[in-house]
């Protein structure tokens, strides 16, 4: 699954439904291991792109 600002808004709004109107926006220098958006002008949404790096084998 691409981890891209649809999936980021769809969390959001399923278990943070106070921040999901933000503005969300991608970070172009993610790391390696996270996928990184800005949210909002405090906040970052840091996603797991491999399943081990989520605590899953």
């Amino acid at each position: 699954m691409p981890i891209d600002a649809t999936l980021v808004r769809l969390l959001l709004t399923t278990r943070f439904p106070q921040w999901a109107d933000l503005p969300l926006a991608p970070v172009q220098q993610s790391g390696m291991d996270n996928a990184t958006f800005r949210l909002g002008h405090d906040l970052s949404v840091p996603l797991p792109r491999y399943p081990h790096r989520a605590g899953r084998a």
